[in-house]
């Protein structure tokens, strides 16, 4: 069962990587047909099986040889890693009636897919399409009021309060002590709708472990580029792998702390 989530992950990732693109660029979901975006030249089917094409055409483009991006070899990856982490909430911590199996699933499927489009537009453009946060947010209130989520509804409300109101507090500390906005309208956004996933405690712990993977790579990339400590950095792919991290341990976390 594990297999087939993470095979699924890798298809289901081949098309966030669509809509990332496409949301970005203002085109249609529906069409056309993928093109290269240098040359624009319609992509073959046999062009688009996730990963494994990648590696075939050597990372660049059949009819024009320009790189393709590595994004879309990550985001394969990524979905396919986050496939797997709900595998193991829903089969290995799932004690829940089979109806909350399914609501939690697709509840969670939709919070992952719009975590992986959002990392997708953030490393590319610095953006987060203003759609996906709506969706998820939506999701997340439904499926907290029919309760399919491990929180209840108050907790599901608090924890978007302190999600959002945590980032905007630093936010506006960095406005006043150094004139510059450290915090992004997207990160304090997506925060609440992790708050309304998973109430105060999914923040917290959202909040700890994005931070230490943000800081850790921050440091990493900015020494071996050499670049300044102004550098914009995204920090939205670092809020998806707490997110997934989140998943695969949220009952330890739970335990631990109740």
């Amino acid at each position: 069962m594990l297999g087939v989530f993470i095979v699924g992950g890798l298809l289901w990732g081949s098309f966030l990587n669509l809509v990332g693109h496409r949301l970005l660029s203002g085109q249609s979901l529906w069409g056309p047909r993928s093109q290269c975006p240098l040359c624009r030249s319609v992509i073959a089917w046999y062009d688009l099986v996730p990963v494994f094409s990648y590696i075939v055409l050597g990372g660049r483009c059949r009819s024009c040889k320009k790189p393709i991006s590595f994004l879309y070899p990550f985001v394969e990856c990524f979905t396919a890693i986050a496939a797997a982490a709900l595998w193991f909430d829903l089969y290995v911590f799932g004690a829940i009636t089979p109806f909350e199996l399914l609501g939690r699933g697709v509840a969670y499927c939709l919070l992952l897919s719009g975590f992986i489009v959002a990392t997708r537009t953030d490393l590319e453009a610095l953006v987060v399409p203003r759609v996906i946060i709506w969706l998820m947010a939506a999701v997340g209130m439904i499926a907290s009021v029919f309760g399919f989520l491990p929180v209840t509804v108050l907790a599901s409300g608090i924890g978007a309060v302190v999600g959002y109101g945590s980032l905007w507090l630093l936010n506006y500390c960095s406005r006043v002590f150094t004139g510059r906005e450290g915090i992004g309208e997207g990160d304090m956004e997506l925060l609440a709708v992790i708050g309304l996933f998973w109430g105060p405690v999914g923040v917290w712990a959202s909040t700890l472990i994005s931070s230490c993977l943000g800081i850790l790579f921050a440091f990493m990339y900015l020494t071996l580029t050499g670049q300044g400590r102004h550098t914009r950095i995204p920090f939205i792919p670092f809020m998806a792998a707490s997110v997934i991290i989140f998943l695969f341990a949220q009952e330890y976390i739970m335990a631990f702390l109740f």
